[in-house]
């Protein structure tokens, strides 16, 4: 459940702007480490705070020392909704700068490449995604700088990754013609031909048309910026990791559940009255607090939605010995706390190296009784393994933006 591999490595990389917290746990005076991510823009009271290190070498503010500027400025920020995030086991060397946390939770809420599509195949291209064709300001384009008609408009480094028929058929059966493909057909309806001695197109093209078309047939599609710009993810160290105080037990799970729903409830203090939601999302070990956690006392800001990630379900066997409840009720009474129509998603990899696939597919068929019940929605990811790495992340990443739009 650590991650030993080094290319991996998070400690000296810059991360999505955050404020580095010191939060009181669920038993003062032990306090957690936490990072508290924003979205753009951020008000000035904030900006002197904000902190993009995953070192150690920045100092957290506690709670109490945050000015009532700072307070007011997340206050004033908008934010509807809350992600709180678990990390792996702390004893195997688990943080909350886990890869999977700070990449590929992170990049897909705030930095999310093709989040208007659910088919991995898509992404090979060099398709730019709908707020880029709508902030591209209209001009007449010559023939020498202008692609062949027909072609779709190039975009450099964007990320690739392989298509998956397991993924596609787990996710959609389906997939949605992209923002470019609709231009390129406004743009094919013009009609026109280049020549071979480079003169214009034959036929004048209406850069203004094509551009109102496509931003006609892409308005039923949520621009990512519109997804992303009010989402806070708040993440934290449990007891005895980094700069959280207290220690982790070697059997049981202690006051981590506790701690979770207490960093849960601080978190969307911080943010004020706009939050709407609460989200939940947990790694590995991280799943078992994800599910044990106390729920939202707060009925006007429910518990919508919850995401699992590679949870080692032979492990927790073990780790909830002297825990009052074991995993499999505890996610059937997690269940019963969400909508009707959102079941916990369980995600994994076929190559997980704590928990077989024929595990996996056993748990989800006995939670959901066969088919009758839907309490969880479990996918399957091809050659992906525990660790998440390489084109598996981006997998991973793809998985979450689902999850976020469902």
């Amino acid at each position: 459940m650590a991650r030993p591999d080094p290319q991996n490595d998070v400690w000296d990389q810059r991360l999505h702007p955050h404020l580095r917290l010191l939060l009181p746990s669920s038993t003062p005076p032990i306090h957690l480490e936490a990072r508290l991510y924003l979205p753009k823009p951020f008000p000035p009271s904030i900006k002197p705070h904000i902190n993009r290190l995953g070192e150690y070498s920045t100092v957290p503010k506690k709670l109490e020392d945050l000015d009532y500027d700072v307070r007011d400025g997340l206050k004033d920020m908008g934010v509807e909704r809350v992600i709180v995030a678990s990390h792996p086991w702390g004893r195997l060397g688990g943080s909350m700068l886990d890869p999977v946390i700070t990449q590929h939770l992170i990049e897909a809420v705030y930095h999310p490449y093709h989040s208007h599509t659910t088919n991995p195949s898509t992404i090979e291209g060099a398709n730019p995604d709908a707020d880029i064709l709508l902030k591209s300001p209209p001009r007449t384009p010559q023939l020498k700088n202008s692609p062949t008609l027909g072609s779709s408009p190039k975009m450099p480094n964007s990320p690739k990754m392989p298509s998956s028929p397991r993924l596609r058929n787990s996710i959609s059966e389906a997939s949605q013609p992209t923002p470019s493909s609709r231009l390129r057909n406004s743009i094919s309806e013009q009609g026109g031909s280049s020549t071979n001695n480079g003169q214009r197109t034959r036929n004048s093209i209406s850069i203004n048309d094509a551009s109102n078309r496509a931003r006609n047939s892409i308005s039923e599609v949520p621009i990512p910026s519109e997804l992303c710009g009010k989402t806070a993810v708040i993440t934290y160290n449990v007891r005895g990791v980094g700069l959280s105080g207290g220690s982790q037990p070697w059997l049981g799970i202690g006051n981590d559940p506790e701690d979770l729903a207490e960093i849960e409830k601080i978190g969307v203090g911080l943010l004020g009255d706009s939050v709407k939601e609460v989200f939940r999302f947990g790694y590995s070990w991280g799943s078992l607090l994800t599910i044990l956690a106390p729920f939202p006392n707060n009925h006007l800001i429910p518990l919508t939605k919850t995401l699992l990630v590679s949870p080692p379900l032979t492990v927790f066997k073990g780790i909830s010995l002297l825990s009052s409840k074991k995993f499999p009720v505890a996610l059937k009474d997690h269940k019963q706390h969400l909508p009707n129509d959102k079941p916990v998603w369980l995600v994994y990899g076929d190559k997980d190296e704590f928990t077989g696939s024929s595990s996996y597919i056993n748990f989800a068929q006995e939670i959901n009784n066969g088919k009758e019940a839907n309490i969880v929605k479990s996918i399957e990811i091809d050659d992906a393994d525990h660790l998440w790495r390489r084109d598996e992340g981006q997998k991973l990443r793809e998985i979450i933006r689902d999850w976020l739009d469902s």
